[in-house]
């Protein structure tokens, strides 16, 4: 990679920056976009239906901390409420 990549590279996180938070329930510090937050919390709630085959648990184990995640349920909850005041806005039930 080369300086002008990598300094168009820093540039791009310096302004992506007050998306990404550190998750206090992830171990090791994770950052995550606000945007990915939600998915994983609604993953997490998902794969806990699906029927688990063998090999499967390891890859999915960090996911069983975001299905009990405060933070994840409430983006969720304020992402449904933003799409659905945004339907009735434009006349659509």
């Amino acid at each position: 990679m080369s300086f002008d990549q990598r300094l168009g590279l820093n540039e791009w996180a310096l302004n992506k920056q007050q998306e990404v938070i550190h998750c206090p329930y992830q171990p090791g510090e994770l950052k995550i976009s606000k945007g990915a937050c939600p998915k994983r919390f609604q993953f997490s709630w998902n794969i806990r239906r699906e029927r688990k085959g063998i090999g499967e648990s390891s890859d999915r184990r960090g996911f069983s901390l975001c299905r009990k995640c405060p933070i994840g349920m409430e983006w969720v909850r304020e992402k449904t409420i933003a799409r659905y005041a945004g339907a009735g806005k434009q006349g659509i039930p």
